[in-house]
């Protein structure tokens, strides 16, 4: 069992992987060049250490090291390890497609989504969604303090405006008590299953937590997050992502 939610999927075989059962090896999640991505996966074993080897797609080993192991232990007092890599980093390497393979001192190793490294970023949405408290639950166990981040393609965002007013009724007429504006943006992006799952997931993330938008420079703290599949097959997943940003205008009327 492998539980996880972040930027990349996990499985047992490469096999199993998207990137090995697709058509459209074009639909991954990008990363800054040199930038190792950050991971947390949970998993049904008891480990003392686990290692990592991030491969190019000759499976040539471009980076390697010791991820941190913590223990878990759910309420039927089942034991899992929670295995974590934050903070790696590389020097002058290629942009280009690569993967993990972590391997624990017991059991099997298990490995990553093919991500693509590109050292220009500045044509795809910024998604980050913070984790300062360990509020987050899966599978009935806790996540990490952590910081998810990644780049999607997307399409130049639409921008709407949402007006919401509360009304007073006066024998003279309605007056207004209260009224909002928002400011609503929508981007669509192309992806797979894991890009909707990594999505769908940020209202919840959101709670008690942070999720910031950045798109050409420009970053968002979102208070609401909308995520629907507008259409996929097993290629490619069209997903919209609308967010409210948190610097809506609000007055109040005294009557």
């Amino acid at each position: 069992m492998i539980y996880s939610y972040g930027t990349l999927g996990w499985y047992y075989t490469k096999a199993n992987r998207q990137y090995d059962n697709t058509d459209n090896q074009c639909a991954l999640h990008h990363f800054v060049t040199d930038d190792v991505p950050d991971f947390q996966v949970i998993i049904n074993a008891t480990l003392a250490s686990a290692t990592y080897i991030m491969y190019d797609m000759d499976d040539v080993s471009i980076k390697a090291g010791s991820c941190v192991v913590n223990p878990l232990t759910n309420a039927a007092g089942t034991v899992y390890s929670q295995i974590i890599l934050t903070g790696a980093t590389t020097t002058g390497k290629d942009d280009g497609k690569y993967y993990f393979k972590v391997t624990p001192n017991a059991g099997n190793p298990i490995y990553s989504d093919v991500f693509c490294w590109e050292t220009d970023v500045s044509d795809y949405l910024k998604v980050s969604a913070v984790v300062s408290v360990a509020s987050i639950m899966i599978g009935h166990l806790p996540l990490a303090a952590f910081t998810y981040e990644t780049y999607l393609k997307t399409v130049p965002f639409a921008e709407e405006y949402e007006l919401s007013e509360v009304g007073v009724e006066k024998p003279y007429g309605d007056v207004t008590a209260s009224a909002s504006s928002n400011i609503i943006r929508k981007f669509q992006i192309s992806g797979y299953n894991k890009t909707l799952n990594f999505l769908s997931r940020l209202p919840v993330i959101n709670v008690n937590n942070t999720v910031t938008i950045t798109w050409k420079g420009e970053a968002m703290v979102v208070y609401d997050i909308m995520v629907e599949n507008k259409s996929s097959n097993p290629d490619v997943y069209v997903i919209e992502l609308t967010c409210k940003q948190k610097d809506y205008l609000q007055t109040y009327n005294t009557i």
